[in-house]
């Protein structure tokens, strides 16, 4: 497999960090799969998850969201979207990258995959520019919180006009990373007490660096999302045909334990969805596939991939 890094720009012109996986060149690839990342991670850990893909003859590439992987020069910039619209941004940073990919392979389908946060904005992005793909694969995602979506959003703008958009809550990062009880749980990991002051090499920047750093107006960025991809209207904005496939972990946290994940499958189905899918996996958490059964986790998300993509050869 060969992994090739490069730079695109984002719409305001900002450098961004791309991966792209592929096999060997003499091998035509089926379709191409574009990645968005999960909170605690950039582009980069996807390799790993690439090679049963690009074995199966897929392309694979992924970017790191601003605040994330080698986008972050400065302790500032990490866990933080952008000053304004940070969603909306991140949301248009992947669809960049799609441009991109259509360049590089102009007649191949391509299908979007998030994980997570990722699966977030995957939601975003196929009310906008679902043309652009042929499929999506929703992994982890979350359910929505409801009533307190708008009230977590109230505080939150109160404290970023107190203490800044930069500010570092540790409350806000363990009740949403460090309880998986919590309001919006996205892991189940203690988070250290004394947040790092220098930022390590990139290839080390793992979860226990990254969720000491996540800034208040990230936080504001993804409520607004969640609440945005929850809301009916939003949902009737998918095209009925798009295929979607929904797996998770039986013991995720962050889909509610399949009650949010169901939630999302049935809101589509409400709202006129003909091809929606959705799996799960026993005694799973949220990390799927890196658990001991990603091998069946792989060939089911391949045989999904080849079931519906237009044109694919089997």
């Amino acid at each position: 497999m060969k992994c090739t890094d490069f730079i695109f720009q984002g719409k305001d012109g900002k450098s961004l960090q791309g991966y792209r996986w592929s096999g060997k060149d003499s091998v035509e690839p089926k379709a191409i799969i574009q990645i968005s990342h999960g909170m605690m991670e950039q582009g980069q850990n996807y390799e790993d998850f690439s090679h049963p893909l690009v074995e199966a003859d897929y392309v694979v590439y992924a970017n790191d969201h601003r605040g994330h992987g080698r986008n972050v020069k400065t302790i500032d910039e990490l866990g933080y979207f952008a000053e304004k619209g940070g969603w909306n941004i991140a949301v248009g940073d992947m669809r960049q990258l799609t441009k991109i990919i259509q360049r590089d392979y102009p007649q191949k389908p391509i299908y979007l995959f998030g994980y997570s946060l990722g699966s977030l904005l995957v939601r975003d992005y196929i009310t906008h520019c679902p043309q652009s793909v042929v499929g999506v694969i929703l992994c982890g995602t979350h359910g929505g919180i409801g009533g307190w979506n708008v009230i977590a959003m109230t505080a939150l703008k109160w404290m970023m006009k107190w203490k800044g958009k930069k500010m570092i809550s540790p409350f806000l990062n363990q009740l949403s990373l460090g309880n998986s009880q919590g309001l919006l749980p996205l892991s189940h990991i203690p988070i250290p007490s004394k947040p790092i002051k220098n930022i390590p090499p990139i290839n080390s920047m793992d979860s226990v660096f990254y969720r000491q750093h996540y800034k208040i107006s990230f936080y504001y960025d993804l409520l607004y999302g969640l609440k945005k991809v929850c809301d009916p209207k939003v949902i009737h904005a998918v095209p009925k045909d798009l295929p979607i496939y929904l797996f998770s972990g039986e013991k995720d946290p962050v889909g509610d334990h399949t009650k949010g994940v169901l939630k999302v499958y049935h809101s589509y189905l409400k709202a006129g969805m003909k091809n929606v899918y959705c799996r799960f996996y026993k005694n799973v958490g949220h990390e799927i596939y890196n658990e001991s059964n990603k091998s069946m986790v792989f060939k089911d998300l391949i045989e999904w991939l080849e079931d519906n993509a237009p044109n694919i050869k089997k």
